[in-house]
This record gives structure tokens, C-alpha cells and sequence, in this order.
């Protein structure tokens, strides 16, 4: 066995490496980026070496750096997890050259399916069906939309390195092919140094049926059965599970039977996946194999009782894999839900920020969250946006589903946007329990998924209004609870006058939105004036992270984190983040210009499609922004003619920033 594992990347992955070669007496190092130093990856392992830089390209993917970490450290294998140098065929070439084991397959296999028109060819060649497209060398403009016109419409191009949604477009007609195609190869050079593409029919309402495959140097080639994962957004995956709601045994086999295939055919060794779509008709496709750990292998984890992370290690030091086809084992049903920082409320962009608050839910056999996150942890706008991945089992598919979604009701990340709302009212929605989805699923939902009570929102007002009338007008101190005096009006400097009620105002901004919540007290408590109602209370009963509060209509609970004048709120299961708007000496709330674009979040000016003067119609893109590897489409909010550009291309820019002015 290995005398020391280098673990060469970063976050839940680098953590769930190091528990298994913890678990196996295998001394761990850990690599880290400046912005990583204190980052929970590099608390859990034995030993830690920086390697400088906040970008990816200075850090996790400086071949040069994790080579040096491994030699100083001595390590004598390396495990890449998977993203950064899990696929580089060139880095385990490297490994093998300076005496270091890399846990993953050969280069010759990563080469192959790395390149998506090489894995195509393969695939063919080997009798696993493909989707009409064209994966030639002939990259030109020219040749890519005749092919385009052949394949036929809507078609997906995609980036020939691709992987984890990046690099993908679909394009609905040929007039929209030109720039799609244009974004893709730029997308493309920035993730993966290569703009070469391919193009694939568009398989409309299909599934994405994914096959966990295992090879050692023995010549043994097993699967682990199949992972669903249609439920997703911007192409990459939000929930998957196994196995796959509604697989026949006969279906299972021909998928499989392809799988395995798939792997013999390139003698493939270590952890793999064969993706394919799943059509309506049960006909399927080949769409790419990927030479790594999966994100979503936790689920195949807990319907077969196998640690993968322990069979990659296991195989990479030469024994055979543990168990062949008929021992492996399939038990009940796991849902996995990836949380991210993201805003699904705007098209699912990538959030940074401080994690102020966080609390997971109870962990056991049937419920795991794998982490590289916690309390007061930053999220880098360098990195990927994954906070956590929830993983449940159950012995059903119907369990399982109970389990999620109670698990998500008490998943607590507070200080920035994120997707567990989101994610809730996804697996309760009516066509994810009855297991009828497909790829297409959150597109054709989005409206409802999106769309939270309304009738909680005075509710989380009222909660909010609480709160900063307890702290008065100093935020940033929430006065002891355990004060029995806590509510004298002595210790506030408002209005009040001896004799009379107390009449107070808190201004509460929302979404860009201020909202008034007028509060009254007296000796029995409080009385709310909203807009359309008034409600009577007792005084809350406020904690570190939580808020309470018994009106006549029941008790009202919260989840919370301050910060400043901020208040980030959780109550049934919905975000808020409640500003507080002292109006008693400047009158009026700040207020962004009704002229002025702001940016959705912080990234790099990749392009400006508008100049000075121009005239712009509501929707027209106007600019695109990276952030995160993936590129992002700013548009116009309203019609008018452009004033001002604040920032030119290559410009970093931070959320909320001005970055162009429209007026009429």
C-alpha cells in the first residue's frame, strides 16, 4: 500500500479522500491555494503544503507545484479527486516519470475519452450507439454550419475537452448558430485551452442514464449499476439518484452490457462513467465516458455498500477489484441533492461570499453530507460554487424521497444566495416524487419551482421587523436574550413618551424593494400593521440562530445570521435577506438609479456587444461575464440608449457593480 497520499485538490472531494485513506491507515497530504489556508480539506489530512495563488491555473492545476508538494512531502501516489487534474493525460504521464502512483486510469484511456469526437469514433467502432452530429477535424466556420444544417436543428454543440456543463449551447434555429458557436469556443479556450467543438442531434424529453463502471490490471471489468441524472440546469446536474426511477431489468442489461463494452474496449482501468440519454422509447445513446470519481458517486456508495474512493486506491496499487459482477449488491434507493451558491432566481448565477451561518442536518447510514464548507468559510469566485452534497437512502424510492426533503428542510446556509429553497420545492414537486422526469424537467417547471409561497412573506416581516426592533438602532449588537428587561424603553432611543404606546417603523429592504413594518408595543406585547393585516404577538424569543415568535395565528420560527444592518432569514423553508433602512435622519432608503445595470456577480468582462449612443431593446445582450469557468449573459433590463460603459473588456468587476447606464 501507499506509504502517502498527496490528495491534489481542493473542497468536499479533497475531505472525502482523505476519510477513506484515514479509514485505511494511509497518511494524507493536502494542497492549498492562499485563499485555502485555513480551508477544511487542509484541517482533515496529515499534512498540509501551500501553493501559492488564488486561480485555479496558480494553484490546483500548476503540474509543476502539486509535482514539487509530492516530492517534498513524500508522497507516493497522488489522488486528483475529480475537475482540475483528474483527466489530464499529460499530469499522469508526469506522475509515472517522477516514480508517483496516479490513482486513475491510463493515460491512453484518458486521452481517448477526453476528447468527446475520439470517444464518439470509439464508441462507434465498438457497437455502442451515438447521436448524429459531426466530430471532424475540419473546425472552420464554414464547415461547422453546413454540418450544423445537416445534423438538423435544435442540435448542442459541444466542446470537444468538455465536461461539467461547460463548454455546451443548445442552438433552437440556424439563425442563432453564429453566436452560439462563437460562445461555446470561447468558453471552451478560457476552461479547457481548446475551442475545438462537436455537434450532437438535440434529443428532446431524453433521460441522462449514467453507468458506474470498475477495471483493474487483471483484466476484471464490473459495473455498479446506473446513477439518474435528468434533473438539471445550465447542463449540469442538480439531484441524481439510484437506481434510475422505472428501469426495467431487461433496459439495466443493454445498458450495462454497453457500459462494459465501453470500458473493454479502451482497457480500462480504476473508477469510470458511461453516460448516455435514454429516449422515450428506451433507445439510447452514448454521450461520454468520464475517466474519474463522479461528483454524484456517493449515491452508488449507499445502494451498494462500497467505498469507490477505496476501490480506486485498491486497484491503482495493483490488487484486484474486491468483488466481481455477481457479488455486487443493490439495496434500496439514495438521492443525492448538490447544493450550490447560486441564484436560481437569476438563472442559476454562481454567488461568492461569506457563509455567515451554516447547520447541516443530522448525519447517520442513512443520511450523508460530504463538505468542504463551514461557519465563516468564504465561497472564491476562483472555485466552484458547490457548498455540500446531501446523499440519503432509504429502502424506497418514495422514502427516499420523504428523506430529502425533510433533510433539506433543516440544511441551514445563511450569508449568501443558494439552492436549497429551490431543491425543496423540487423533490416535492409532484412529477420528481412520481419519478416521471427528464432532462427537461426544471425547464419545463421552472415557473413553479421558482415561485415560493407569497403568504409566508409577512411572516418572515414580521420576524425580521422583530429582530432590529430588539437590537434598536444599533444592528450590528443584538442585546442579551436573557435580559428581563431587554424590552424597557429606556434602552431605546425612539420616540416613546411615558404613558402612551410605543409606535415604531422598521423599513425593511428586500430584493431592491423597501418594506414597512409598523410595530406597536405595549404590556401584552406587540400589535403588526401590515398592508393587508394586523396580527398581535408576545414579545420574540430571539437566541443566537434562532427567532420565535407566538402570534394568535401560531408560532412563527426563523433561522438566522446577522451581519451589520443585514439580516439573513430562513423561515419555511424560504431565503430572505432583510436589509435595515434607518430612514430617522436621511428620510430616504440608498436606492440603486433606475438607469443604472448592475452586475449580477463578481467575474471578468469577457466581451461588450453595445457602444455609447447605441439604442438597445429590453433583453438585447449587452455584455458577457465570467465568472466560475462558465460564461454569463448580461442584458438589457429596459429600452433606452447607453449613457455610460463603466468597465471595458478584462475588467473585474464585483457584484452590484455599475457596469453601463440606460436611459430613455
Amino acid at each position: 500500500m501507499f506509504e502517502k497520499l498527496l490528495i491534489a485538490n481542493r473542497g468536499e472531494i479533497a475531505c472525502r479522500v482523505a476519510r477513506t485513506a484515514k479509514r485505511m491507515g494511509i497518511p494524507t497530504v493536502a494542497v492549498y491555494s492562499d485563499i485555502d489556508r485555513h480551508a477544511l480539506h487542509v484541517k482533515q489530512c496529515t499534512q498540509a503544503i501551500p501553493i501559492g495563488g488564488a486561480t485555479t491555473l496558480e494553484s490546483y492545476l500548476d503540474t509543476g507545484k502539486i509535482l514539487k508538494a509530492a516530492e517534498q512531502s513524500g508522497a507516493t501516489a497522488i489522488h486528483p479527486g475529480y475537475g482540475f487534474l483528474s483527466e489530464n493525460a499529460e499530469f499522469a504521464e508526469m506522475c509515472a516519470r517522477n516514480g508517483i502512483t496516479f490513482i486513475g486510469p491510463t493515460a491512453r484511456s484518458i486521452r481517448i475519452m477526453g476528447s468527446k469526437s475520439a470517444a464518439r469514433q470509439c464508441m462507434a467502432d465498438a457497437g455502442v450507439p451515438v447521436l448524429a452530429g459531426y466530430d471532424g477535424e475540419d473546425q472552420s466556420v464554414s464547415t461547422l454550419t453546413r454540418e450544423a444544417g445537416k445534423t438538423g436543428f435544435p442540435l448542442l454543440i459541444k466542446a470537444v475537452s468538455g465536461g461539467g456543463g461547460k463548454g455546451m449551447r443548445r442552438v433552437g434555429k440556424p439563425e442563432d448558430f453564429a453566436g452560439s458557436l462563437a460562445a461555446v469556443q470561447r468558453e471552451s479556450r478560457s476552461a479547457f485551452a481548446d475551442e475545438r467543438v462537436i455537434l450532437e442531434k438535440y434529443l428532446a424529453e431524453a433521460r441522462h442514464i449514467e453507468i458506474q463502471v470498475f477495471g483493474d490490471r487483471h483484466g476484471n471489468r464490473v459495473h455498479l449499476f446506473e446513477r439518474e441524472c435528468s434533473v438539471q440546469r445550465r447542463n449540469q446536474k442538480m439531484i441524481e439518484e439510484s437506481p434510475a426511477a422505472g428501469m426495467t431489468g431487461s433496459l439495466r442489461h443493454d445498458m450495462t452490457e454497453a457500459a462494459i463494452a465501453c470500458a473493454r474496449s479502451i482497457q480500462y482501468i480504476g473508477a469510470g462513467t458511461v453516460e448516455f440519454l435514454l429516449a422515450p422509447d428506451h433507445s439510447f445513446y452514448f454521450m461520454e465516458m468520464n475517466t474519474r470519481l463522479q461528483v454524484e458517486h456517493p449515491v452508488t456508495e449507499m445502494v451498494t455498500g462500497l467505498d469507490l474512493v477505496e476501490w480506486q486506491i485498491l486497484v491503482a496499487a495493483g490488487h484486484a477489484l474486491p468483488c466481481l459482477q455477481p457479488d455486487i449488491p443493490l439495496s434500496g434507493h439514495a438521492i443525492e441533492a448538490r447544493i450550490y451558491a447560486e441564484n436560481p432566481e437569476q438563472e442559476f448565477l454562481p454567488t461568492a461570499g461569506k457563509v455567515h451561518y451554516l447547520e447541516q442536518p443530522e448525519t447517520n447510514a442513512r443520511t450523508r453530507v460530504d463538505t468542504g464548507v463551514e461557519s465563516g468559510d468564504e465561497i472564491s469566485v476562483h472555485y466552484d460554487p458547490m457548498i455540500a452534497k446531501l446523499v440519503v437512502w432509504a429502502g424506497t424510492r418514495n422514502e427516499a424521497v420523504s428523506s430529502v426533503a425533510r433533510a433539506l428542510r433543516n440544511y441551514h446556509v445563511l450569508g449568501l444566495d443558494n439552492n436549497i429553497p429551490f431543491l425543496h420545492r423540487l423533490v416535492n414537486h409532484s412529477a420528481f416524487k412520481n419519478g416521471c422526469y427528464s432532462t427537461s424537467f426544471v425547464e419545463n417547471h421552472i415557473e413553479e419551482l421558482l415561485a415560493g409561497p407569497r403568504h409566508h412573506f409577512n411572516r418572515a416581516l414580521m420576524l425580521a421587523g422583530s429582530y432590529f426592533l430588539l437590537a434598536g438602532n444599533q444592528p450590528n449588537h443584538l442585546p442579551d436574550p436573557n435580559d428581563s428587561d431587554r424590552w424597557s424603553p429606556w434602552k431605546h432611543s425612539d420616540l416613546w413618551q411615558n404613558g402612551l404606546e410605543r409606535h415604531l417603523s422598521v423599513f425593511l429592504e428586500h430584493r431592491s424593494e423597501t418594506h414597512t413594518v409598523r410595530i406597536s408595543t405595549h404590556a401584552a406585547g406587540l400589535r403588526f400593521d401590515l398592508p393587508d393585516e394586523s396580527v398581535e404577538a408576545r414579545f420574540p424569543e430571539i437566541t443566537a440562530h434562532r427567532i420565535s415568535l407566538q402570534t394568535t395565528a401560531g408560532k412563527l420560527t426563523g433561522v438566522m445570521a446577522a451581519a451589520g444592518s443585514v439580516l439573513f432569514l430562513r423561515h419555511r423553508n424560504e431565503h430572505y435577506r432583510f436589509r435595515h433602512v434607518d430612514r430617522r435622519f436621511d428620510g430616504q432608503p440608498a436606492v440603486h438609479s433606475a438607469n443604472s445595470l448592475n452586475a449580477p456577480m463578481p467575474g471578468s468582462v469577457v466581451s461588450i456587444s453595445v457602444n455609447e449612443g447605441q439604442t438597445v431593446t429590453e433583453g438585447e445582450p449587452v455584455m458577457v461575464i465570467e465568472a466560475m469557468k462558465m460564461e454569463h449573459q448580461v442584458r438589457a433590463p429596459r429600452p433606452g440608449k447607453v449613457h455610460a460603459i463603466h468597465f471595458a473588456e478584462g475588467d473585474q468587476v464585483k457584484e452590484g457593480q455599475v457596469l453601463l447606464e440606460i436611459g430613455r
